[in-house]
């Protein structure tokens, strides 16, 4: 709503910058509510291409323009009074004149955007927002949940994870940015890409070798495991300042990763000292 949206808010809208939203919210302090799309012009630098970028995303409720409250857009208000004339106020009549096909010539549309327009006027336009997945609720450290919860990958961007907060057996939430050979790297929210290895996909994707490139794709979104958290540079570096790039450090962390489960055996939290994180014992410790 043009005259509620915050500058954060507005910033997102095309054609719209930062600097452009904060004006349109000091200019409805001082002027108050715009009383319709058009009057978006009168704010300082919304010139007419940011005004036609931005107008069909912005809505003016209880304005002088009543189509100002709907998904159409200005340059389109002239068809849509016709329709308003021909079908009525909210396109009522619309599917028993023919649901746009004996309506498309005589306004010059085609009928796919005559549908469009009366769906509009109907309030059942389709909002693209609905067919996004459902919003995955993460619940860091919550031990007290229902297994679903506590079974649920950490956004470790959304929970402010950094690095050096990684332990092995944490199930995360990460995007593949780059598919190789041997594996894929995976971000996981923290700066630094993980190595999710093919020997780690699950069976379902442990195809025959030439099929494994197209398994996993870059930009799929993955859960999983974190077994070994590794820091390649001097002892003591990598930390702080140096995992955030403010350091000059030489090294380089290390993200094993899995989908097939968690380490076989649990390893303690990273410390500043540590240089590696094993997800599984050594041969020696095993023996001993």
């Amino acid at each position: 709503e043009l005259n509620t949206a915050s500058v954060a808010l507005l910033s997102h809208v095309a054609g719209l910058s930062d600097s452009l939203a904060r004006a349109i919210v000091e200019h409805r302090a001082e002027h108050g509510p715009l009383v319709s799309r058009a009057a978006l012009l009168e704010v300082a630098g919304v010139t007419a291409e940011a005004h036609q970028q931005a107008a069909g995303f912005l809505r003016v409720r209880d304005g002088v323009e009543p189509l100002d409250a709907t998904p159409v857009h200005p340059e389109s208000y002239e068809a849509a009074r016709a329709l308003q004339e021909r079908c009525g106020p909210r396109a009522e009549r619309f599917a028993e004149l023919g649901a746009g096909r004996g309506l498309a010539g005589f306004m010059g549309l085609g009928a796919a955007a005559l549908e469009d327009l009366a769906a509009a006027l109907a309030g059942i336009a389709s909002d693209p927002r609905a067919a996004q997945p459902e919003v995955r609720l993460k619940v860091p450290g919550d031990t007290g949940a229902d297994e679903r919860a506590v079974n649920e990958a950490i956004d470790a961007q959304e929970a402010g994870l950094a690095i050096t907060d990684l332990e092995p057996g944490m199930l995360l939430h990460g995007v593949v940015r780059n598919v190789v050979e041997y594996g894929a790297f995976v971000d996981v929210g923290v700066g630094h890409t993980g190595l999710l290895h093919t020997s780690e996909y699950p069976s379902s994707l442990k195809q025959r070798r030439e099929e494994r490139a197209h398994a996993i794709r870059v930009n799929d979104q993955v859960d999983v495991w974190v077994h070994e958290v590794h820091w390649t540079g001097p002892a003591g570096g990598g930390f702080a300042g140096e995992a955030k790039g403010r350091g000059k450090a030489r090294g380089k962390w290390r993200i094993a990763l899995s989908m097939v489960g968690p380490p076989t055996v649990a390893a303690p939290p990273l410390a500043p000292g540590d240089a590696v994180l094993h997800a599984r014992p050594t041969a020696a410790a095993a023996g001993a």
